[in-house]
């Protein structure tokens, strides 16, 4: 995928750029299972958004908007999937608070 390693993550300095690439390929890959294992939730607008998020490489975005979604629905989510979100905002370095608030949905 070109233009991976401009994915949203803090970049560690550290990695090469073969292990970013990786590191982004699977986020990008976290947040489409995760979508499509809570599906049907969005409309066909909201998903034309998060794939263009992950097309753009925005996986914070895409996070943030799968999170909003869910909870905006209020729909259960399985324990798996939420421990899936915690992966790959943590992966991200992302804030807790992003997923932290879909706790009481897991079941």
């Amino acid at each position: 995928m070109s233009g991976l390693p401009h994915c949203s993550s803090t970049i560690n300095h550290d990695m090469q750029r073969t292990d970013w690439i990786e590191h982004c390929e699977t986020v990008n890959r976290l947040l489409k299972q995760i979508r499509e294992q809570v599906s049907p939730l969005f409309t066909p607008e909201e998903d034309k958004t998060f794939e263009e998020f992950l097309a753009a490489n925005e996986l914070g975005l895409a996070l943030d908007f799968l999170c909003w979604k869910i909870e905006d629905t209020g729909n259960p989510i399985s324990h798996k999937n939420y421990d899936l979100l915690a992966d790959a905002g943590s992966m991200m370095k992302m804030s807790p608070n992003h997923w932290t608030k879909l706790k009481r949905l897991a079941h």
